[in-house]
């Protein structure tokens, strides 16, 4: 029998339309899928990374929390978009302690905002902090450094207290993507991409030997073509959402119509990721990126996948992250797993944190 950890986490992931929360347990075989689970929420609650209806949130978190029967309520989660900036760079011949003496600087340099106005954070992926002494000279040390708004992330605390749960760590969205792509897919390249097309944003994230070296968002989604069909189709949010992932047949009158919103919007999107694509190769021309996962529920867009690799000539993968993990098929049914993996990648990256991690 697994028992949790008492520092393993909740992931807790809040997107436009929807919250979904995952936990995991470590056992000696792997890692097992103890919860997971969705809850809807109402339209434009959350508007790009911005909390507009806190109270239909929390109650419709609780409500997630109260039927998987969660009694953890320490949780981490992340934020995305406008709200946070990723930046990497590369210092040499300096020591751990002359660094750390100088992230304010090194930000100063590197966040076009008022310092006083972020949470500031760094890291070093590649090493140990622990086995480092304070004084040892580094030939090159590639650090992560984020920032992100005081303002939105206290607006998050705030919305989870009043839910009744305990947030733990705040996580950056595309690092928790990139997290749980690096713990369940076999065999990744040495420089790989990510793209995350979700409701309302698309993130670009090139990754090098688990260094995130390019990032890009953009306030983009599939929530754009999902609001086109309810306006040209008279349809609700999820009347529209189920006929846009091809679970609802088309109108026969409005065949045309649903083909040239699909033309547009998959076009915009393949733009969008081509253009980041294409910076990257311009600027890093030396590093090539031989495969892309794509993940977020707008993913599973029939032939956006295909589309994407045929501009890009970059070959795609839709990432399920259940595939990885241990799932007793008594408890979860494995087609509704398959179906909703793409847009739960995040949300099990998330639940793979422990408290205390960096």
């Amino acid at each position: 029998m697994f028992k949790p950890k008492k520092s393993q986490l909740v992931g807790v992931d809040l997107g436009s339309y929807s919250v979904k929360v995952a936990e995991l347990e470590t056992g000696k075989n792997g890692l097992r899928l103890k919860n997971f689970g969705m809850g809807i929420l109402p339209p434009d609650s959350i508007s790009e990374g911005v909390i507009k209806d806190p109270g239909s949130i929390s109650h419709v978190l609780a409500k997630v929390f109260d039927n998987l029967k969660i009694k953890n309520k320490n949780i981490v989660t992340a934020i995305s978009g406008a709200s946070v900036i990723l930046k990497t760079f590369t210092v040499t011949s300096k020591s751990l302690k002359e660094i750390q003496g100088e992230i304010q600087s090194e930000a100063e340099q590197h966040i076009p905002y008022d310092l006083n106005e972020v949470y500031l954070d760094y890291d070093f992926p590649l090493i140990d902090r622990e086995t480092l002494k304070p004084e040892q000279k580094l030939d090159s040390l590639d650090i992560v450094l984020v920032a992100a708004n005081k303002a939105i992330v206290n607006s998050y605390v705030e919305l989870f207290e009043k839910a009744d749960l305990n947030p733990i760590i705040m996580d950056v969205a595309i690092l928790a993507i990139q997290n749980a792509i690096e713990a369940i897919v076999p065999e990744l390249p040495e420089t790989y991409g990510i793209a995350s097309i979700g409701a309302s944003t698309t993130s670009i994230n090139i990754v090098q030997k688990g260094i995130p070296i390019f990032t890009r968002d953009s306030p983009i989604g599939g929530e754009q073509l999902t609001k086109a069909l309810m306006a040209n189709l008279s349809l609700d949010y999820l009347e529209a959402e189920e006929l846009k992932l091809g679970g609802r047949p088309i109108p026969e009158k409005k065949e045309k119509t649903v083909r040239e919103l699909f033309k547009q919007y998959v076009s915009e999107w393949t733009e969008e990721v081509g253009k980041a694509i294409e910076y990257f190769r311009a600027t890093h021309p030396e590093i090539p990126v031989s495969k892309l996962y794509m993940v977020g529920g707008t993913s599973k867009l029939p032939g956006l996948k295909d589309t994407i690799s045929y501009e890009t000539g970059i070959l795609v993968e839709i990432v399920n992250p259940f595939q990885g993990l241990l799932i007793d098929t008594k408890e979860f049914d494995e087609k509704y797993l398959s179906y909703y993996g793409p847009e739960a990648v995040e949300v099990i990256g998330l639940a793979l944190r422990m408290a205390g991690d960096k």
